[in-house]
């Protein structure tokens, strides 16, 4: 994989495709060729941690719809795996 640009420049591209997809299940093999280098989960992690960005997983939101704390039209939260992502809000 080539990186152009480096991480932040991955971190900055993860982040424009979840904004332009809000509320959407975006998996994790789409995510490695939108960021263009092979660190993305780091980078994704650096987004919800260091920056404060909503972006769950698909871990995270089983639990949280066992507990009736996530409902979004059209997403099936059960039949999400944890490599699935979705960005609550922009």
């Amino acid at each position: 994989m080539i990186t152009v640009g480096g991480a932040d420049a991955g971190r900055k591209r993860i982040l424009f495709y979840f904004q332009k997809y809000p509320k959407v299940v975006i998996r994790g093999d789409e995510l490695m060729v939108v960021a263009g280098i092979s660190d993305w989960p780091r980078r994704l992690r650096e987004l919800r941690v260091e920056f404060g960005w909503a972006i769950l997983n698909g871990k995270t939101i089983k639990e949280m719809a066992r507990e009736g704390e996530f409902s979004i039209n059209g997403i099936d939260a059960m039949s999400l795996g944890p490599d699935h992502y979705i960005l609550l809000g922009t």
